[in-house]
């Protein structure tokens, strides 16, 4: 026993040194700033096609992102990323999931581009702010990622003429600052998520031109009081479609609705 009581001695002032290193070791924790948005800008446009001439051709490493197309700047918070817009510029190629890492962002609009590929669920979503998303007239495919409903200050979801397939995700109707959701224009089936008609902030509910169905709830006025625009089809709402069935409110909104265009 004295052997052993030895050897566990002599381990034990081997490693506790070794453990009080370690555990005083102190990391620094990570605070985003312009640099850390300027990498990920980079590493955005790294993912588009760098067919010239570029439409992000003073996007350069040696320069603030401040001063390049499409991005805007918030002087009080230390010149922070707070927008990115490029719509229409003609953008081919694919969203990097580095986009999420602008922690003070608070617009995304790269609408009218020619941007393919699926929209990423890796966002780091609890670095984001309020923001609003808007990737309409793309070439996007694949599922609308449910991680989107843990943006809590999420306003705005355009993702209208792309060819998104799958189902409406039920975390949307977590968005409760959620104003306009319009999805007009893909290939999204089933029915509508219940949760959706929580959104009492919505005002603009676009589902025109896409596979879905079943019928809207009776008190769906009631649920949805800020509601101004509703689109179900483009056609006179006489001739909806039979697969989705409207409450006497709804039919009665949408001929209001349709007469004052």
């Amino acid at each position: 026993m004295g052997f052993y009581s030895q050897l566990v001695s002599h381990f034990a002032l081997l490693i506790i040194p070794i453990l009080t290193r370690f555990l005083s070791f102190h990391v620094e924790p990570f605070t985003p700033n312009i640099t850390t948005d300027k990498e990920a800008l980079i590493s955005f446009k790294s993912q588009l096609s760098n067919d010239p001439p570029h439409p992000l051709y003073s996007w350069d490493h040696n320069s603030s992102p401040c001063n390049w197309t499409g991005v805007f700047c918030n002087n009080l918070h230390d010149n922070r990323v707070v927008a990115l817009n490029l719509s229409g510029l003609g953008l081919s190629g694919h969203i990097s999931t580095y986009i999420g890492n602008l922690s003070f962002h608070d617009s995304l609009q790269l609408q009218n581009n020619q941007l393919t590929g699926v929209i990423p669920d890796q966002i780091d979503i609890d670095l984001l702010i309020k923001l609003e998303v808007k990737l309409g007239k793309n070439n996007l495919y694949g599922t609308i990622p449910p991680s989107l409903g843990n943006i809590s200050t999420l306003t705005n979801i355009s993702f209208g003429t792309n060819t998104l397939s799958g189902k409406i995700p039920s975390h949307l109707g977590r968005l409760k600052n959620l104003i306009e959701l319009d999805l007009t224009i893909n290939n999204l089936t089933g029915t509508i998520p219940p949760s959706i008609y929580n959104l009492s902030s919505l005002v603009n509910f676009a589902l025109a031109a896409n596979d879905l169905w079943g019928e809207f709830p009776e008190d769906v006025g009631n649920r949805l009081p800020k509601l101004l625009v509703f689109r179900v089809e483009f056609l006179d709402p006489c001739t909806i479609s039979p697969t989705l069935k409207l409450s006497k409110w709804l039919t009665t909104r949408l001929m209001e609705l349709y007469h004052q265009v």
